[in-house]
């Protein structure tokens, strides 16, 4: 093959045995000429494909990125035509696709529609629940619902039903404030439909309101509003809803902002939460915790008395999110209080009044605690504390006497379903915090340990908030498993094997490790199985790490993060880059895999399951090719992969 200069296109294939060795002049992200290895490209993936894209002769399993809603005219199917991306099937959204070749000429769409249900939004961001279901400007002219339950044509517009309203996830309805004409027998009738849209029951409303069962297998809803009347005034007070009474009327559109739910702010869902209920009284008195107090300074004490029992403080009650409490029902005289931040330090402090105390949340409090027994032997103390969002003191309910939200607007909510868009102390998340706060992790301590990406503190924040827990995070800048020398013993705090013995004086519920990466960078010898006893390697430092930890931390879990791809233009510009000991991060990935593997730890793989690679993490997670903290995308991406793998497992 001549050769004239390095761009030369190669359009003969040298002769050769291997290709072990070998490697192929090329040009990185910086612009610098590199020669990379030939075994080490990457040839299943070609980026993304536009319309006009062209892929010429395919091998089998090669892949493209497609676009939702585009035709690619070069990209043919087993049948020779071009292929097309959906964007919904059978109701269900198409989000992400690939395109994979079958053979050399076929290509194939490969994606996985998913339900997505969209509640009615305001501009202000907040998500909203429109109690009357009932839409008057959606009138059926000239139409009405018959005696038998048909579905009927008439020519005139004093004849009207209403249009279909959904039903699909309620089982009583009431219907209130239709004014029937008088003498006519037909008496506004109604029918209920199912998800063909056969009549699945019917009937007269000759009285309203009128509280209606929903059929179990009923979707759809419809009742003759006008009958020979011309004003259509008449529907101005015209009523559908939820439940078996009928409240005051609010027209369609008339919403309800859910702002702060037990204590965490929401805004602006894109799904619907899940949640069973509400409780107004955010006090539960059988959480208290006997024998502590409040005192006048802000402290937290144990009563060291006599009588300890006649002392006791309020559980930590979530607080974030909300801007005001009030605190009423309280019988003593001494009642203090205490705000506490994200990691229980004092923010403020103060004494609660006789009957009622409404008190501003300070912007970075999470809990309220406050004394509610001192000095008495009596339990009625407990009987009518209430405390409740807003500035004012309402009618006494118990904890737990919830309001039940379990429908908006024919939907239902509940508090594993977690959704995409929602803020959460004006963080933007993926997913909805749990309504009534996540029973795994409710209250649980878990510690972190790792380098610069955890100590930074923004991800492991973020997963506390989500988690309603408590985070201890020990994580050091420059942290490797083994140190840069080549120990992972002494005084050096900068590696976890060092660090793990600080971990069971917190006493956590569950110990989270996440590093590797400057392992990695600094060249540490990777070592093998028959290597776990020398902590001078990757493979021994972890072994020895995990060892340790158990040994000191017994019956706790211990959650292995594997670090994610990088790319330092300068220094390792791509998945495939060696260090000194010819390694990639991924051969410290595998190595992580399996000892956690040996040793019995749940893993989660961000190197190879976050979605985060060296070809997207500068254009998308990390303008320097490794720090995710450092935009909101890369801290949602890694908060929710790490509240999900935690939401699994048994703490």
């Amino acid at each position: 093959m001549e050769e004239n200069n390095e761009n030369q296109p190669i359009d003969e294939i040298p002769l050769a045995q291997s290709i072990a060795g070998a490697k192929i002049l090329g040009i990185a992200q910086n612009g610098s000429t590199n020669l990379f290895s030939i075994s080490n490209i990457r040839g299943d993936y070609k980026g993304v494909a536009n319309a006009d894209t062209s892929p010429g002769l395919a091998v089998a399993g090669t892949e493209y990125e497609a676009t939702v809603g585009v035709t690619y005219p070069n990209f043919l199917s087993v049948s020779n035509q071009p292929i097309t991306i959906p964007s919904e099937i059978n109701g269900k959204k198409v989000l992400s696709a690939k395109l994979r070749a079958i053979d050399p000429a076929h290509w194939e769409a490969v994606f996985t529609p998913v339900d997505v249900s969209l509640p009615i939004f305001s501009e202000d961001g907040n998500t909203y629940i429109s109690k009357n279901i009932f839409n008057k400007t959606t009138e059926d002219v000239g139409h009405f619902i018959d005696t038998d339950g048909t579905y009927k044509v008439y020519s005139g517009t004093d004849v009207s039903c209403s249009a279909l309203i959904d039903v699909s996830e309620l089982d009583v309805i009431t219907v209130s404030g239709v004014i029937p004409k008088p003498v006519e027998p037909i008496a506004n009738p109604y029918q209920f439909l199912d998800a063909n849209g056969n009549v699945v029951s019917f009937g007269p409303m000759s009285s309203f309101p009128k509280t209606i069962a929903v059929p179990a297998n009923a979707v759809k809803f419809r009742f003759t509003l006008r009958w020979f009347q011309t004003d259509i005034s008449l529907l101005n007070a015209v009523q559908v809803e939820s439940g078996n009474v009928a409240t005051d009327f609010e027209s369609f559109g008339t919403y309800t902002a859910i702002t702060a739910i037990n204590g965490k702010k929401v805004e602006a869902p894109a799904e619907y939460t899940k949640s069973g209920s509400i409780s107004k009284n955010l006090y539960d008195k059988s959480a208290r915790v006997s024998g502590w107090y409040v005192d006048i300074d802000g402290s937290y004490k144990q009563a060291l008395v006599d009588s300890p029992q006649n002392f006791s403080a309020s559980p930590a009650i979530t607080v974030f999110g909300l801007a005001h409490v009030t605190v009423s029902g309280l019988s003593g005289s001494f009642n203090p209080y205490q705000f506490l931040d994200m990691n229980g330090s004092i923010i403020g402090f103060g004494k609660l009044s006789n009957p009622n105390t409404t008190l501003p949340i300070p912007s970075n409090a999470v809990k309220l605690r406050f004394t509610d027994k001192f000095d008495t032997s009596s339990n009625a103390v407990f009987d009518t504390i209430q405390v409740e969002s807003g500035e004012s003191a309402s009618q006494y309910v118990a904890f737990a006497a919830n309001k039940t939200i379990s429908k908006v607007n024919g939907r239902e909510i509940e508090a594993s379903y977690l959704a995409k868009g929602v803020k959460i102390d004006g963080v933007d998340v993926a997913t909805v915090a749990m309504i009534n706060a996540n029973i795994n992790t409710k209250d649980k301590t878990i510690l972190y340990d790792g380098d610069s990406i955890s100590k930074d503190d923004r991800i492991i924040q973020y997963v506390s908030l989500k988690l309603s827990s408590t985070r201890i995070n020990q994580a050091v800048a420059g942290t490797g498993w083994v140190d840069s020398n080549g120990q992972t013993v002494g005084s050096n705090p900068n590696n976890m094997y060092y660090r793990s013995q600080l971990i069971a004086s917190h006493n956590p519920d569950l110990i989270v490790l996440w590093g590797g990466t400057n392992d990695f960078a600094r060249s540490i010898p990777l070592g093998s199985p028959g290597t776990k006893t020398n902590v001078l390697t990757f493979y021994g430092g972890v072994w020895q790490t995990i060892e340790r930890i158990r040994f000191q931390n017994p019956g706790v879990q211990i959650l292995i993060i594997t670090p994610v791809q990088r790319n330092n233009p300068f220094e390792f510009p791509g998945r495939d880059s060696m260090n000194n000991v010819n390694a990639t991060l991924y051969d410290y990935v595998k190595i992580l895999k399996e000892v956690a593997a040996q040793l019995a730890c749940p893993v989660l793989d961000m190197y190879g399951e976050s979605g985060i690679t060296s070809e997207n993490i500068i254009r998308d997670f990390a303008n320097d090719g490794l720090h995710i903290y450092m935009t909101p995308k890369g801290v949602q991406r890694a908060g929710d992969m790490i509240s999900s793998k935690i939401n699994q497992l048994a703490l």
